[in-house]
């Protein structure tokens, strides 16, 4: 038969070991999906700089995720773009300058084009200025034309 000493550590040693597990339970709940987020964020990013093989299906021989070319590959695509999109910059600035100009051209003929018709009409008006002084001079209707 066992001690009451004895039977009080056993009980106690049995104790502690049920908290102790209690704890490692808790702890591997909450502790180990942040490390498995981190571990595939970190798997994410290295895959992203160094690239990685299509993931095949071992079975079907079916690509289940294509092949993922590393980051030098998607900055020399960066750089192709970016000088396409300069050129394209400086083309739409020369047809900027060029519809400025032409409005500019338009608005300078619609001035001159209201300014022949202003002047059409003052000159209709002088020569019918002179055709009346002429009619009260002679006391006759003068010929136009």
């Amino acid at each position: 038969m066992l001690r009451t000493d004895t039977l009080e550590v056993v009980v106690l040693v049995g104790a502690a070991a049920a908290v102790v597990a209690g704890l490692v339970r808790v702890l591997v709940r909450r502790v180990f999906p942040a490390i498995r987020s981190t571990w595939q964020r970190f798997n994410a990013a290295l895959d992203t700089v160094v690239g990685r093989p299509p993931i095949v299906d071992p079975v079907t021989s079916k690509v289940i995720a294509p092949e993922l070319p590393p980051l030098g590959h998607w900055i020399s695509g960066v750089d192709e773009t970016l000088a396409l999109l300069v050129q394209q910059n400086v083309t739409v600035t020369n047809l900027q300058t060029r519809v400025g100009r032409l409005e500019d051209w338009r608005e300078q003929m619609d001035r001159d084009r209201l300014e022949r018709i202003v002047t059409r009409a003052e000159s209709a008006r002088a020569w019918e200025a002179v055709a009346e002084a002429q009619r009260n001079d002679t006391g006759q209707e003068p010929e136009v034309g």
